[in-house]
């Protein structure tokens, strides 16, 4: 008798069983917390709204910056879907990989927290890498940024992006590190443009890597002397564009940090002192007449300048607007009342998400990211540009009750201070009869008063009250 059957028979059925098992563990449905959806295997998190601004027009072109807050405290709480709509992101621009000033044990976290949203949404990130006044930072920053793309993999890297808005960075002060001798190294010693080509070159010796588009941000300042800002005291943005494009051709793509919200030409409407609608009209149009697509053709005839093409790949690093009047805001906006409210921001980013990328006469660009998901701190100092007020919110920002309207100029009632003074002008002669009107009323009633008080006295009458007159 062969005593080994049965004991294999038991094995087979445990074998069976466990398969049964593990197939019936394997066709559950994942079970999300409350705020999060199941895509794709993982729970990714929406806010909620009773605003819905419907769909969102070359969503593939598309993306929205990661803050400082989200990336630190609730990296977990990347929306799945752009606020206020059921569409989905499909780019995400990250500033940097981490921060040396941030607690160190949350970075690994962050970084699986940011892979799982990329692939379960099939999304693509813009990872940024920065270059600063200590050397020992950028190649700890810079080894975290190749951590970090390594971990997403190249079919999910949109680019690398090697400095974000260095025009300005001869601002930060000393308290950051940055002295005159600094920014004369980046620019003048050569120490910007080392680094890109030495970055570009180590990403380049991973497989699939070396066809990712290289780029760095800029600012509006950059534009502000023609073509290019280019100061050797300051920033040397003109010869480091020769430099890096002649390097790398059209790989290397132009990124622009455009915010309207900051343009210091902007003023008030004539002779008034809080109403700027001709400003708002500007900032807020995204057709030829605005100030987006002026600033975009003004940038495509300077990249000419450079390379001699008219079809050079152009991103938008940032557009976005505060709902609140931001610190750093330091234009004659600061006394414009309707400037920075949730209506204007409603408008800004419902015309954000419905723009088709298009401008008149020059070539589009190819990609756009909205600024931001939650409000945050810049250099210390709080903005107000998310969608999302903070990580504890599970609500957007924008609702019926909370930025429900799009902003249009002087629909405030008639004693509001954004009144313009066309608006004004024809009211001021009812202002004048009211003040009139009001003056006989009380002349009538003072006599009335005096009246009635000289005949308490007369008829001897309580002091206190009147006496009856009949």
């Amino acid at each position: 008798m062969d005593r080994t059957a049965p004991v294999m028979a038991r094995r087979s059925w445990h074998l069976v069983a466990l398969m049964l098992s593990l197939s019936h563990v394997a066709t559950q449905a994942l079970v999300c917390e409350d705020g999060f959806h199941e895509v794709n295997g993982e729970c990714l998190y929406a806010c909620t709204s009773d605003l819905d601004l419907g769909t969102v027009t070359k969503i593939n072109d598309k993306g929205i910056a990661l803050d400082d807050t989200t990336f630190q405290y609730c990296s977990d709480r990347i929306p799945r879907y752009w606020p206020n709509t059921k569409e989905p992101v499909k780019r995400l621009r990250i500033f940097k990989s981490w921060d040396v000033a941030w607690d160190a044990s949350r970075r690994e976290g962050a970084w699986e927290d940011i892979r799982k949203f990329v692939h379960a949404n099939k999304a693509k990130v813009l990872i940024g890498t920065q270059v600063t006044c200590s050397e020992k930072n950028d190649t700890i920053d810079w080894q975290w940024s190749l951590g970090l793309m390594r971990l997403l993999g190249p079919d999910y890297i949109q680019g690398l992006a090697i400095g974000n808005e260095m025009e300005l960075y001869q601002f930060k002060g000393s308290q950051y590190g940055v002295t005159p001798e600094c920014i004369e190294n980046i620019w003048g010693g050569g120490y910007y443009f080392d680094q890109v080509q030495k970055r570009v070159a180590e990403m380049d010796q991973y497989p699939g890597f070396d066809k990712i588009p290289v780029t760095s941000v800029f600012g509006g300042m950059a534009l502000a002397a023609y073509p290019f800002y280019n100061y050797p005291c300051c920033a040397l943005v003109f010869d480091y564009l020769k430099n890096v494009t002649a390097k790398y051709g059209k790989r290397y793509v132009f990124t622009w940090n455009f915010y309207p919200y900051f343009d210091q030409t902007l003023q008030l409407d004539p002779n008034t002192s809080h109403s700027c609608c001709e400003s708002l009209d500007y900032c807020l149009s995204y057709g030829p007449d605005g100030i987006s697509a002026e600033t975009i053709v003004k940038a495509r005839s300077r990249m000419q300048l450079v390379t001699n093409r008219t079809d050079d790949v152009m991103w938008l690093g940032e557009m976005g607007w505060s709902s609140a009047t931001s610190d750093t805001l330091h234009s004659a906006m600061r006394n414009c009342t309707e400037f920075s409210t949730p209506d204007t921001m409603h408008s800004v980013y419902n015309g954000f998400l419905k723009w088709d990328m298009s401008v008149q006469g020059v070539k589009a660009p190819e990609l756009s990211f909205y600024f931001t998901m939650r409000d945050s701190a810049n250099f210390g100092v709080k903005e107000h540009f998310g969608l999302i007020d903070s990580c504890e919110a599970s609500h957007c920002k924008l609702s019926t009750t909370h930025g429900g309207e799009e902003w249009v100029c002087g629909k405030d009632d008639f004693l509001s201070e954004t009144t313009t003074a066309a608006e004004w002008a024809p009211r001021q002669g009812d202002m004048v009869s009211v003040v009139a009107l009001s003056v006989v009323l009380l002349s009538l009633t003072l006599v009335a008063v005096r009246f009635g008080l000289r005949r308490v006295r007369d008829e001897g009458g309580d002091a206190e009250g009147y006496a009856p007159l009949g």
